[in-house]
């Protein structure tokens, strides 16, 4: 069936009633996840599956029918490889780890897609008690304060800083709680001061920043002494920053070789990619985009499918 070939067909209300009705209980749908990826609200979806609703049933058909072939294809395609603990994820979460045991402060930084956010989506996974929070050019004292209390399954609480603030030390001290914000190199001043100031100092709890070089250059450079009371309180601290540290070739093949077979000149073209700008993001957007085509094309992975799929992505 070719992507849109539906839309252009009178559609049988009742046959694909019975499909996604079948499709949902094959799949372990709820019809609160399939209403909401429908774009319908959950009691629309619940009277059209009960042959009830005095709407545009043919629209909901369609869309119904769009989503269940749309799941259909993801699932055929090429998968993204799964997190693999390489050298560098090694040494990012034994920074982790340190500073959990010894409730510090760690800063983890490096260049970007060199794999420090899987390691720490990894430790976080792997760890009930750390509260994994991704920064970004907009976070705040308040947002940052609300994320963290969403983590804590605290949904519409105050906005108020002092009482989100109180509210975070209750549930936080004494409860060996880690905190972990990935991209922190956004943060500004006053908000890396409140990552001390509640969650280190007021709450005891162990903290990992994670980011690119800027959020370690902050409390080097000109800037120190504004930083001053954080940079202090650092217990450990590691850089990964190429050509220093390299993605090595075993990484590349325990990453690329989890589902299908690499040949040495694919395991060694992937090798340099992972090492150039853009790190490992971009050799995995390139094996992806490979597998893609050798899942198409029916053959096995080559270097000449390497190159051609270098032809759909930004090149470095």
């Amino acid at each position: 069936m070719k992507e849109g070939k539906t839309m252009c067909k009178k559609i049988d209300v009742e046959v694909v009633r019975s499909q996604l009705i079948a499709w949902m209980a094959d799949n372990g749908k709820s019809q609160a996840e399939v209403s909401k990826s429908m774009g319908i609200s959950a009691s629309a979806l619940s009277m059209f599956i009960k042959g009830t609703y005095t709407g545009d049933n043919e629209q909901i058909s369609r869309k119904a029918v769009a989503l269940m072939d749309l799941v259909h294809r993801q699932s055929a395609v090429a998968k993204t490889p799964g997190f693999v603990e390489t050298s560098i994820a090694e040494e990012i979460i034994t920074v982790a780890n340190y500073a959990q045991n010894h409730c510090d402060i760690g800063v983890v930084y490096g260049d970007a897609g060199i794999g420090k956010t899987m390691a720490i989506t990894e430790f976080a996974k792997s760890n009930p008690w750390a509260i994994l929070i991704t920064a970004d050019v907009t976070s705040t004292v308040k947002s940052l304060l609300e994320d963290a209390l969403y983590k804590l399954g605290r949904v519409g609480v105050t906005s108020n800083k002092a009482v989100a603030k109180r509210q975070i030390v209750r549930e936080l001290k004494g409860s060996n709680t880690m905190i972990i914000i990935d991209e922190a190199q956004h943060l500004r001043l006053p908000t890396l001061e409140a990552v001390r100031g509640i969650f280190y100092d007021a709450c005891n709890c162990a903290v990992l920043l994670c980011g690119n070089e800027n959020i370690y250059s902050k409390m080097l450079g000109k800037h120190r002494a504004p930083f001053a009371q954080l940079f202090s309180r650092v217990g450990i601290c590691r850089g990964f920053s190429m050509p220093r540290y390299q993605i090595t070739r075993d990484d590349v093949k325990n990453i690329f070789c989890q589902d299908v077979e690499l040949n040495d000149q694919c395991i060694d073209y992937l090798h340099v990619v992972a090492n150039k700008t853009g790190g490992l993001r971009s050799a995995i957007k390139l094996f992806t985009m490979t597998w893609e085509i050798a899942i198409r094309s029916g053959e096995e992975i080559n270097l000449e499918m390497i190159h051609a799929a270098e032809n759909y992505l930004i090149r470095i």
